[in-house]
């Protein structure tokens, strides 16, 4: 019985740090050289956003999650590394999780994700899962048109280096575009690479089957132009959207609910605003 019993106990304590200890390796695409230059000739709000939002992520890993977290870049001034230099540092260190995060460019809209049929994590379908729960995440934490999540070979006819026999779950996420207005104001807003970071978190915490300690988001701007669903704050939600025809919007605030000029409600929407929020 206590042969039993003590095999139960390291079964536990497995389970336990296999769900808790998880290694997220976050990799924001591109960056600036040492002198300043731009060897990829990325756009400033590419490699400013890829950043800022990992950065972010970072930080509510270390802080709220019981996870450890590692970047492939931190800096924007000589961050730039080679595509097989973050792969290498990502398997050195073991990462169960690799999230490459990038912009698009080319006139469309919307957020996309990536993974690869090469990538050797322990299992094929849940890597395909992972990025499709980033995908799911994104687009609805971060209010995008959900363009689609496929396999990159497939669909542009290579493969990303990043993503090429990665040991970690693995995927790369377009969160927007660089090039399309509306698109480039939420990439270059502060308050949305907030939401995008939580977005992440919100698919990692799935698909490891762990909850952090805190996923509330403090101030929520909300400028889209197609408000639905429900928006949770620990602080203030401040909107200049607009709630469209058939529409349910809920906008749940800890202290504030602000509604600026240009905020709308159309005929045939339904807008509750209340304070409770997150906490």
């Amino acid at each position: 019985m206590r042969f039993i019993l003590s095999i139960i106990a390291i079964l536990i304590v497995f389970v336990s740090y296999s769900s808790n200890g998880q290694k997220i390796f976050i990799d924001p695409g591109h960056g600036y050289s040492a002198n300043g230059g731009n060897p990829d000739g990325r756009t400033q709000t590419e490699i400013h956003t890829a950043l800022a939002t990992g950065l972010k992520l970072k930080a509510l890993v270390d802080n709220d999650c019981s996870w450890q977290s590692l970047m492939s870049r931190t800096t924007n001034i000589g961050g730039w590394v080679t595509i097989g230099t973050r792969q290498n540092m990502s398997d050195s260190w073991g990462a169960d999780y690799f999230i490459s995060i990038h912009c698009n460019a080319g006139g469309g809209t919307g957020t996309e994700t990536f993974w690869c049929n090469q990538s050797s994590s322990p299992n094929g379908a849940a890597n395909i899962n992972f990025a499709e729960g980033i995908q799911s995440s994104m687009a609805a934490g971060g209010q995008w048109f959900d363009r689609r999540v496929v396999e990159e070979h497939g669909f542009l006819g290579y493969h990303f280096g990043v993503l090429t026999t990665n040991q970690a779950y693995s995927c790369l996420s377009e969160i927007g575009f660089v090039d399309t207005p509306g698109d480039a104001a939420k990439l270059n807003s502060n308050s949305w690479r907030d939401a995008f970071a939580q977005a992440y978190i919100d698919a990692l915490e799935t698909h490891i089957g762990t909850t952090c300690t805190s996923s509330c988001p403090g101030n929520l701007n909300l400028p889209s132009n197609a408000l639905s669903g429900t928006y949770i704050s620990g602080n203030t939600i401040t909107s200049t959207g607009q709630v469209q025809n058939g529409s349910n919007c809920v906008l749940d605030a800890s202290s504030a609910v602000n509604l600026d000029p240009g905020f709308d409600a159309v005929p045939g929407s339904t807008l509750d605003a209340k304070i409770g929020g997150c906490q």
